[in-house]
């Protein structure tokens, strides 16, 4: 018999992506309505699980793997936007307020949590 999810979530796969297995069905769902935003060139160069090394001071502290990460256009140039797919109960998780705080000094990219 399987175990249950920690938080409950349900592995998901979406047809005509074979080989995406998502954590959650609300991360499934996401990820459809950025690729239509992505068709509608809204936003380009869209990443499944990008991963960020997170060093400070020439010391490698860890990596940090969103859920998606792609460019949107602004006036002068394209920017990084970087999300990460949460309920309520794994966005209070303490390793993830850590890694998302690191993003922004290291990086300078605010992590957007999708609720």
């Amino acid at each position: 018999m399987p175990r249950k999810s920690k938080y409950r979530n349900k592995k998901t796969k979406i047809d005509g992506y074979p080989g995406i297995v998502f954590d959650s069905r609300k991360e499934a769902r996401h990820f459809l309505r950025l690729k239509e935003r992505e068709k509608r060139g809204e936003i380009n160069s869209l990443k499944l699980q990008p991963k960020f090394k997170l060093t400070v001071n020439d010391v490698h502290v860890c990596y940090y793997i969103a859920d998606f990460s792609y460019y949107t256009e602004s006036d002068e140039d394209n920017l990084l936007v970087v999300e990460d797919v949460k309920s309520p109960i794994t966005s209070r998780n303490p390793v993830f307020r850590l890694k998302k705080k690191l993003m922004k000094a290291v990086w300078n990219v605010e992590v957007i949590e999708v609720i």
